[in-house]
């Protein structure tokens, strides 16, 4: 439902205890970004539930509640905080340079 709005995911760097993503959800898609949120936290929890057979009890939280939200203004600032998401994990000295962490994403388009 989220890839018919356009909902895409432009990148995202997962550490250990958080990810930091960047999201765009257009006007028309006709979804706020909390329910659009929600929806995508839903689904990747019953995948990552799936993934770990049971490790997780069946009553814990996978998603902490609350996520910052922060508007994009023009492409120069797009590819500032994309650069900022993608090195995360070597600032916390997770990996030497960013294309060592394998828990990256960055839209091609």
């Amino acid at each position: 439902m989220l890839e018919e709005l356009d909902f895409r995911v432009l990148c995202f760097a997962m550490v250990p205890n958080h990810v930091h993503a960047v999201l765009h959800l257009p006007a028309s898609s006709g979804l706020s970004l909390y329910k659009a949120l929600e929806l995508l936290h839903q689904r990747t929890a019953a995948l990552a539930r799936r993934h770990l057979h049971g490790q997780l009890p069946h009553d814990a939280d996978f998603w902490q509640p609350g996520f910052h939200e922060y508007a994009v203004a023009d492409a120069a600032e797009l590819a500032r905080i994309r650069q900022y998401v993608l090195a995360h994990p070597q600032r916390l000295r997770l990996a030497e340079r960013f294309h060592d962490w394998p828990y990256l994403y960055t839209e091609l388009r």
